[in-house]
């Protein structure tokens, strides 16, 4: 329509276009509550401003008005707030309804350092009736008539129209120009300095009276009552979770409502814990017993300084959860509720002082013998807390988070307070026979000796500290005859490092006599402690053979490094055989049955002890060969090293008739196997006949350990495997077992079973792998092993995990391809045309998540992505539409690297301009991956505008057609993030500035010293 066209018959009609879609609108927005719109206006262009708008823009004689001019007719979606718009903009309301034209559709909203000229704020919609509706008589008049729509809020809008009438209708030239600046300055002042924070400060506004609204109808309904009737653990999750974060925060007297609400915390997680876990309506595992006492316990942490005896009745509370908790994640829990309650909390200390633990310790004293026997675990963690001597908190801002770490200040309530919990705590030690209590105590005497991290310490503190020490060194030296080998051996080690450090802070108080007569007494007493324990030949016989605590004479009077300490406990242990005789063997036999009954999951305890026994039976094989006929089951787990010494002593004979011996007795078929693994002359024989016993007991693990045992060897590697090897793996994938990966990966680079596997071989491996949940490391090692000589039977392998990932009979947990690769990287590297053709091929028979599965797949394989370009290059060149989908599904993992767009221009070239694959070539330039900052989108799309410009030289139209639309999207995308951006930042601004007026108002101030 030119303008004379306009001009005979458009205005009118253009004015009851934009009166109609103003209509349409309303009706739509008033069945949506959650948006909340202040009104709708609608206009049409007089023909005088199509005249100025017209010759501003350069328009010819004849121009297409709609083409040069899109906002002929308009309407203005005026919001209350900047969350309404942007529900409105998420809602799809207005592409549900209009057809948009998004090539001239833009969003407005100024840059980081915004300009005069730039502050207008508005999303700006150009748009026309959908075909449905204009082909109802009362519409057609409106078919192919365009009109822009503008949602802005109501502050936006009050600038919009004041700009409108000033600075957006420019004066003529040459008159006016320096007030006109002062008037543009003016208007971007009034925006920035008052519109704008105006808006973040009403969406604050709307935000906290939301949450009121939410939280008073659940108010309203008796929150309490709604707890504690729910019937399943999914609904208290779900009510806990509203109730905390809708409820608890907005209560007037928190103090008088405390008692009532920690009650029902208590109750709702006892509940929790007899009921069933139920899936929840969308078939997701539902919440289970540790989910809800996770919840229950933080509105009980928030409650435990609220009112008046509010700290014994957590106190109270967390004993009660205590008595009928049974598994460790939910007894770890409320310890770590209970540290939270003892804890030295700088808020707390800079109004009451220790009173905090006072209470506690004064709590724990009253409690009788037996609450005290069902509980202690519980009690220790917080006379843990109580003794330690740092104190702590935390301040948030907007944008950081400060944590603050301190002394405690001395005083004779502190004093008396530590007296008292080390007495309760030595009580503990003496009436409990149980090693574990006993180091759960231990460890609370050593944070009780362990000075803070705090710059400055007062020397009062010090002298609290040292005292403490050499009183709990004392105790130790009372009660040391009554303690297990294990924890003296722990015992000593600590006050070792204490005896070492204990100059540490004499520096700064070494013009103190009284602190350095205090240090000097503890080195007296941890001394007398050494002494003491060392005179026992049984405790220094045990430490040289088992644990990695063990202090030595040496270490007592210098460095001692670890290879100096090895040679000192191999020359002790060579001393320690020589000393065996025939005389002594009856008491040697007995420490010997007392250092293998430790008890440990740590691998550094018993090296020793295993060197000792090799070279005991090396050395005396006749009197180990009469210790192994009277073997317990403590030592007969150390039973292979006590062969492979028999072996090296030349007793092969002996090795053989004990071994089938057990064999006929189907005893010690892990010993054997793993001794097998060890063995200077390894009997294939032997391994052999130790696998078919085992796979007759059902004894997987004695199975594993003779792979493993195969593995380590270089020699006869087509007999063993054959004979061992893949009728062991036979067997285990029977029973769906994998866990051999996990013993034999170390040794499968070198193993001459591994290289010497058949194709019929590697099929079997390969196959019994398939079945594995996720693809951890280990499995991986062996995978590259076997890829070095057959790498395109290893992409196969992924494809059977595809394959299987897709049937019925996968587990929901299987995971068929690991995020990121590691070894399999280089042996794959020269095969990346095999495995695209081979993804490319299984992508016709299921595409089915492929994106997430077989294209990340490749990712792992090649993330540089070069390797991949020349292959999916010539798919591309293929035309077919099925190609170009699998090319594209395979670019969206690759997060929008730059390298990805010859092949992007090459499939937009290939493409018809209104083809909706172009919507997913978007989608691939777009990715970002991990983006960081404020406004970190806006800096990657900014980027990407930038790298698009590019296109725009292509010879070929389409694909410059496509970038200039990409460019604009782009516009429009980097408008939005930006506001956004903005806002989320501003408001958290707020609700951190109102967070912090509350602590200001109620907290006090530091005192001089920072305490």
């Amino acid at each position: 329509m030119n303008f004379d066209d306009y001009q005979r018959e458009g205005q009118a009609a253009y004015a009851r276009l934009a009166e109609t879609i103003a209509r349409i609108l309303d009706v739509v927005l008033r069945n949506i509550p959650d948006i909340r719109v202040q009104q709708i206006q609608s206009r049409a262009k007089s023909v005088k401003s199509l005249r100025t708008k017209l010759h501003d823009r350069g328009a010819a004689e004849g121009d297409d008005v709609e083409v040069v001019v899109k906002d002929l007719a308009g309407c203005r979606i005026v919001c209350y707030t900047n969350a309404d718009v942007a529900r409105l903009v998420s809602s799809r309301i207005i592409s549900d309804n209009f057809e948009v034209d998004w090539d001239r559709t833009k969003f407005h909203y100024p840059p980081s350092e915004p300009t005069s000229t730039s502050l207008f704020i508005s999303y700006n919609y150009v748009l026309k009736l959908k075909e449905k509706r204009v082909a109802l008589p009362e519409y057609s008049e409106h078919r192919d008539m365009w009109c822009e729509v503008q949602v802005q809020t109501t502050l936006d809008h009050a600038w919009s129209e004041m700009a409108h009438d000033t600075i957006y209708k420019r004066l003529p030239g040459g008159f006016g120009s320096t007030l006109m600046k002062d008037v543009e300055e003016r208007m971007a002042r009034i925006m920035e300095k008052y519109f704008r924070p105006a808006g973040f400060d009403f969406q604050k506004v709307a935000n906290d009276v939301e949450k009121l609204r939410r939280g008073r109808t659940l108010y309203e309904a008796d929150p309490i009552r709604v707890l504690n009737e729910c019937q399943d653990n999914n609904e208290r999750y779900d009510s806990l979770q509203e109730f905390k974060e809708h409820v608890l925060p907005y209560y007037d007297d928190i103090g008088g409502v405390a008692p009532v609400v920690r009650d029902c915390m208590a109750s709702v997680a006892i509940a929790a814990r007899s009921a069933s876990v139920v899936p929840t309506q969308y078939g997701f595992d539902g919440y289970t017993r540790d989910d809800i006492l996770e919840l229950a316990l933080e509105v009980i942490d928030r409650l435990r300084f609220t009112h008046e005896g509010a700290i014994e009745a957590t106190f109270d509370t967390l004993l009660e959860l205590w008595s009928g908790a049974d598994v460790p994640a939910e007894t770890d829990r409320i310890v770590q509720s209970a540290r939270r309650l003892a804890e030295n909390n700088l808020s707390a200390w800079q109004q009451v002082g220790p009173a905090v633990q006072q209470i506690v310790v004064d709590k724990v004293q009253q409690l009788s013998a037996d609450h005290i026997e069902s509980v202690r675990p519980l009690l220790i963690a917080l006379l843990d807390e109580v003794l330690k001597f740092e104190v702590g908190g935390t301040t948030w801002n907007f944008d950081s988070v400060t944590i603050h770490r301190g002394a405690v200040r001395a005083s004779d309530a502190l004093q008396e307070i530590r007296r008292t919990a080390l007495d309760v705590l030595r009580n503990f030690f003496r009436s409990s026979e149980d090693d574990e209590v006993r180091r759960m105590i231990k460890h609370a005497f050593n944070d009780a000796t362990r000075p803070p991290s705090a710059p400055r310490v007062d020397a009062d503190l010090i002298k609290m500290l040292l005292g403490d020490a050499i009183s709990i060194v004392s105790f130790y030296r009372e009660i040391a005859g009554r303690l297990s080998l294990e924890l003296l051996q722990s015992i000593e080690h600590d006050l070792f490092w204490l005896y070492r450090h204990r100059g540490r802070s004499r520096g700064e108080f070494q013009d103190s006599p009284s602190i350095v007569d205090l240090h000097d007494q503890l080195a007296q007493e941890i001394i007398a402690f050494r002494d003491q324990i060392n005179a026992d030949r049984r405790f220094v016989i045990y430490k040289t053979l088992v644990g990695f605590e063990s202090v030595f004479p040496p270490m007592w009077d210098g460095e001692m490094n670890i290879e100096q300490k090895d040679d000192y406990r191999k020359k002790r242990i060579s001393e320690h055989v020589d000393e065996i005789t025939a005389e002594n063997a009856a008491e040697w036999f007995d420490i010997i049955i007392r250092c293998a009954q430790t008890r440990s999951n740590d691998g550094a305890t018993f090296p020793s002890f295993m060197n000792f026994l090799e070279e005991l039976a090396r050395e005396k094989p006749d009197l180990v060969l009469k210790l192994i006929k009277n073997i317990d089951a403590d030592l007969a787990r150390f039973l292979p090293f006590l062969l492979r010494g028999l072996e090296i002593g030349g007793r092969l004979d002996d090795i053989a008739s004990l071994a089938n011996a057990w064999l006929d007795e189907k005893k010690y078929l892990q010993q054997i196997a793993i001794y097998c693994s060890m063995s200077p002359s390894f009997d294939a024989g032997l391994l052999e006949r130790a696998i078919s016993v085992a796979m007759a007991a059902g004894d997987s693990v004695a199975i594993i350990w003779a792979m493993e045992a195969a593995a380590r060897q270089d020699s006869s590697p087509n007999e063993l495997v054959e004979r061992v090897f893949l009728p062991s793996l036979r067997y285990l994938a029977s029973k769906g077992d994998t866990r051999w990966v996990g013993a034999i990966w170390p040794f499968a680079r070198k193993s001459a079973v591994f290289s010497s596997l058949s194709g019929a071989g590697v099929e079997e491996v390969l196959t019994s792998l398939v079945p594995e949940l996720k693809l951890a490391h280990e499995a991986e090692w062996v995978l590259a092993v076997i890829a070095g000589e057959w790498p395109v039977r290893v992409i196969d392998y992924f494809i059977d995990r595809l394959r299987l990932a897709n049937s019925n009979d996968a587990p929901k947990e299987y995971d068929p391809v690991p995020f990121s690769l590691s070894e399999l990287k280089d042996p794959l590297a020269n095969f990346a045309a095999d495995m695209v053709q081979k993804l490319r091929d299984w992508y016709d028979e299921d595409a089915r998540l492929f994106q997430y599965r077989g294209a990340q797949l490749l990712k792992a394989v090649f993330p540089s992505f070069s390797p991949l370009e020349a292959s999916l290059l010539s798919i591309v060149a293929e035309g077919e539409r099925k190609s170009l989908e699998f090319v594209l599904d395979v670019l969206r993992v690759f997060d929008g690297q730059k390298v990805l767009q010859p092949i992007c221009r090459e499939i937009v070239a290939a493409l018809q301009p209104d083809d909706e694959l172009l919507k997913e070539v978007e989608i691939v330039l777009d990715s970002t991956g991990i983006v960081h900052g404020q406004f970190g989108f806006v800096e990657a799309y900014l980027s990407k505008k930038a790298e698009i410009e590019e296109w725009l030289s292509d010879p070929r139209e389409p694909v410059r057609v496509f970038a200039e639309r990409h460019m604009r999207n782009l516009d429009r995308q980097i408008a939005a993030d930006q506001r956004r951006s903005m806002e989320e930042h501003e408001l958290r601004k707020r609700e951190y500035e109102d967070l912090a007026e509350t602590r200001d108002a109620t907290a006090p101030a530091e005192d001089a010293d920072g305490h």
